[in-house]
Parts: C-alpha cells; sequence; structure tokens
C-alpha cells in the first residue's frame, strides 16, 4: 500500500496521545533525544510524519529540519509552527535528501522511514543517507517496530489473528504490508556496514502495547511510577522483544 493512501485513513497526528499506553513510546524517545542533544544542535528529522518530535523539540527552542514524503502530514505540520519556531518542513522521503546536506546536522532522527521501507537495499539506502547528512560524531536515533512482540500483541487484541489474512501460517512471519517487522539481531547486521558505533538499543514503549488497556487505567501517579520502572528497564536486552517499538541510538564515527 502506498504511504498516501494508508495514512488517509490511518491517523498519525493522534497515535502517540490518545492514552497512558501510547505516550510511553513518545516519553521514552524524547527522553534520549535531551540525553544527547545539546542546546546549540542542528537536529534533523527524517520521516517526522505530523510532527509531534519536531515540532515540540522546536518549540523548545531547538533548530529542526523536519522531511516527511506525506502531503497530509506535511500539511498539518505547517498549520501547527508557529512564528517563533525554528523549523523547516519540507515534503521529501528518506532516499531523496539534498546532495549539499552532507555533514550538515549534529543529529539525526529516523522514526518513519524503516517502519515502511520493505527491501533491504531501501532501508540501506535510507541509513546511508542519515549517516551522510549527519556530521561526524554526530548522534543517529533510528526506530523500529519488532516482529515478535507485535504478533504477541496482535494475537492478544485481533479475535481470529493466527487464521486471518496478516499473518502467514507456513513462515510464522507477520506480512511486511503496509509495515515492516525486524528483530533487534536482523537490525544488528542492518547497521553492521555503516560509520555508526552503537551507544544504546532501547526498547521504546516496552509492554505498553500488550497492557495497554490496564495502564490507560492508571492513575497519574501509578503512571509516573510506571515510566521511572520503564526507563530503568528499557535498556536492558530481554525488553528489546518484549517491546512494540525499539530504538537504535549510535554516533557516527568516520572511518
Amino acid at each position: 500500500m502506498e504511504l498516501q493512501e494508508l495514512y488517509e485513513h490511518f491517523e498519525e497526528e493522534k497515535r502517540l496521545f490518545h492514552g497512558y499506553a501510547s505516550q510511553v513510546e513518545y516519553l521514552t524517545t524524547m527522553h534520549y533525544i535531551h540525553r544527547y542533544a545539546n542546546t546549540q544542535a542542528q537536529i534533523l528529522e527524517i520521516g517526522a510524519g505530523c510532527g509531534a518530535y519536531s515540532l515540540a523539540l522546536a518549540k523548545e527552542g531547538y533548530s529542526l529540519t523536519a522531511v516527511e514524503p506525506v502531503k497530509k502530514h506535511v500539511q498539518i505540520m505547517e498549520s501547527r509552527k508557529t512564528r517563533d519556531m525554528d523549523i523547516t518542513i519540507l515534503e521529501c522521503d528518506a532516499a531523496h535528501l539534498p546532495e549539499d546536506w552532507n555533514s550538515k546536522f549534529d543529529m539525526v532522527l529516523c522514526f518513519g522511514p524503516l517502519y515502511h521501507l520493505s527491501r533491504t537495499q531501501e532501508q540501506l539506502q535510507a541509513i546511508e543517507a542519515a549517516c551522510r547528512v549527519c556530521k561526524n560524531k554526530g548522534i543517529l536515533m533510528f526506530a523500529y517496530i519488532p516482529h515478535d512482540m507485535v504478533m504477541a500483541t496482535e494475537i492478544m487484541h485481533v479475535e481470529g489473528f493466527l487464521t486471518g489474512d496478516e499473518f502467514d501460517t507456513k513462515t510464522l512471519q507477520l506480512h511486511n504490508d503496509p509495515f515492516v517487522f525486524h528483530d533487534e539481531q536482523s537490525i544488528d547486521e542492518l547497521f553492521h556496514p555503516f560509520p555508526l558505533e552503537k551507544l544504546k538499543h532501547v526498547a521504546a514503549d516496552g509492554l505498553a502495547e500488550l497492557m495497554s488497556e490496564r495502564i490507560n487505567r492508571f492513575t497519574s501517579e501509578e503512571f509516573q511510577v510506571w515510566m521511572r520502572y520503564h526507563l530503568k528497564t528499557c535498556e536492558k536486552p530481554s525488553f528489546l522483544g518484549h517491546s512494540n517499538h525499539n530504538l537504535f541510538i549510535a554516533q557516527k564515527n568516520s572511518r
């Protein structure tokens, strides 16, 4: 399915903010962005969606460039930016970043492309482009969707999922359409050819989607405790396979 068609029906602008459970991924990702970005950082977000991260960071005073291939999302970002934000918004995909952006950004956020690029060559092109535009010693963050926990979540919440159209009973794999799934081992292999030093591999939302009904009933105090627990455990390797969204964080070290 083409991205423009997919996001006519999928409300990306609400994905991270429709309950406590959906906020875990956002709060965790922002936690790590703040850990690595200094106040003078020039930040690029590739596949910025509706600007959940880019607009929030620009509001905080960071200098942002947001690149997004879906026209609807670009229009939403444009409508929400304010005059005091230092943000540039471009309709563009990960494979066609401007040629003069070489070593331009201190931090590159790539939270969308690996969700949708199904061919390995396309994934490698997106990673290569992100590395090209990042400064040496700059920070890159890539989000991806782990296969096995998504499968567990779907089985938990969708009646008849194992005999439906989204799961191959012969290969025991989810179909990579419209979303693409990885596991933590294949992600390490995918990034191996590039001049990247892995800093963190994070379970961005951990058990939040599987436990969403319970987490969404938390009191504010309970949710704060849950977030403290989650941030304490999200770097444990054992949690990477028990999360619906993971975050790979690396530093560019030119060889």
